[in-house]
């Protein structure tokens, strides 16, 4: 075993891919070791039947700062990735009226309030009703006394069934991926603020050019390759050993590490098992205990490359879809994703049963459209930690209570919900943190 490695992560995903970056631009060494083969945890490219697909369909908005940020440092232009469009969220559904909101281009938060004044779909007394409740908390810097379910904060404040189904719980599944009746007020309004009050171009979309691998975890990888850092794959860590104070040894399949600093980049299960050992961390395993997950489901379907929304993306309202997705802008012209998300019915469904539900809805919608030519379902079933009522209460931070122990990822303390830009955040942050204790 040679001499202790500066900093060791566990996990490649994007909370263990920002940490990596952060310190490797600092110049400080880093070993990696990511138990798939490859880099991109729940964020990364998978082939299905011979056709490259994401692990989960992902969109990423203007307010992921920390995100675009690396990607800039990495040498990227957000140009060359990312088509950005002002937020335009179009929803249909079976038996109600649809529901149109579009964000002028004006500053932040005019655009969204004015934006809701022209919104489609709602009367005016409803339009006003959602627009009270913005101004409040605009007064208020959405900081509420108690984080209460999502839906029960919302009927306190006077939101009405139908602005709860057709605008609120859109919104919570596609922030949280939680049931709006158990979702986080506190957190759910944190996304809010950032996206619709500090900058117009915080709310726009960014619709990706290409796959969600080569977004990121590909330019990571290249990054940290060319900056000297070492990347271990298809190798699982069994365990962590407290050497002595400063010291650590990480057991692999048939050899060890030695690290100076060690990050835990995986999620809260993966965590208790590395640590469980570690007395000292107790309270923290209390708290990893706490998680729940939520999943995703994505239905892609492959059409003649001449189907197509004719918009980036459709919410769908009153059957199992959430979203449809166009990937022509991703160079995959003709594959439409449909999202489900959270969990619900659909999970106890077979794949090929699910397949037939979706096939239905869309045809529906669209009786146009041709048969697909092939169908993929990717479930995701641990896709996001449950974001539940009070769930910041039991979050930890980067630093354990175990010297030069430290954690990453988007379950940690950082405000947001289990989004890429949180795992970026808390990857970031721990980073920062090692860096501050080097000095």
């Amino acid at each position: 075993m040679n001499s202790p490695a500066p900093v060791v992560i566990i996990g490649g995903g994007w909370a263990g891919l920002s940490t990596a970056i952060e310190l490797s631009h600092n110049k400080i060494p880093v070993t990696l070791i990511e138990s798939n083969q490859q880099l991109g945890g729940r964020g990364r490219t998978i082939t299905i039947d011979n056709m490259e697909i994401d692990n989960g369909q992902h969109l990423l908005i203007g307010a992921y700062t920390e995100t675009l940020r690396l990607l800039k440092l990495m040498g990227h232009q957000e140009s060359d990735l990312f088509d950005r469009q002002p937020t335009l969220l179009y929803r249909r559904t079976y038996t109600l009226p649809g529901f149109r909101l579009s964000l002028p281009r004006i500053a932040a938060p005019l655009h969204f309030l004015l934006g809701l004044l022209t919104a489609k779909g709602f009367s005016l007394k409803e339009r006003i009703t959602i627009i009270q409740l913005c101004l409040t908390l605009n007064r208020c810097d959405f900081s509420i006394a108690q984080d209460l379910p999502l839906l029960q904060w919302l009927e306190q404040n006077n939101q009405t069934a139908k602005i709860i189904t057709q605008f609120w719980q859109p919104l919570c599944l596609a922030i949280l991926n939680t049931p709006i009746s158990i979702a986080s007020s506190e957190v759910f309004l944190l996304v809010l603020k950032d996206s619709f009050t500090l900058k117009r171009n915080y709310s726009d979309f960014l619709f990706s050019r290409h796959n969600i691998g080569r977004l990121f975890p590909e330019p990571a990888q290249h990054y940290l390759e060319k900056t000297g850092a070492t990347l271990i794959t298809t190798e699982r860590v069994k365990s962590i050993e407290q050497t002595n104070q400063d010291q650590f040894t990480l057991h692999l399949h048939d050899y060890s590490i030695a690290a100076q600093h060690v990050v835990l980049a995986v999620p809260p299960k993966q965590c208790h098992r590395l640590t469980e050992n570690l007395s000292l961390l107790t309270p923290l395993h209390q708290q990893l205990k706490r998680f729940k997950t939520s999943p995703i489901t994505t239905v892609y379907l492959r059409y003649a490359k001449n189907v197509s929304l004719d918009q980036d993306m459709v919410g769908v309202s009153g059957g199992i879809l959430e979203w449809l997705i166009d990937r022509s802008g991703s160079e995959q012209a003709g594959i439409i994703a449909g999202i489900i998300s959270g969990p619900g019915p659909h999970m106890a469904l077979s794949k090929e049963a699910l397949a037939q539900k979706v096939v239905e809805e869309i045809r529906t919608l669209f009786p146009h459209w041709p048969e697909p030519l092939h169908i993929s379902v990717v479930r995701e079933k641990q896709a996001t930690f449950l974001c539940e009522s009070g769930v910041n209460s039991y979050r930890p931070e980067n630093n354990t209570a175990v010297p030069h122990l430290w954690l990453a990822g988007d379950y940690t303390n950082t405000g947001y919900p289990s989004t890429l830009e949180g795992a970026v955040r808390s990857g970031v942050a721990c980073a920062k943190k090692i860096l501050h204790n080097m000095r």
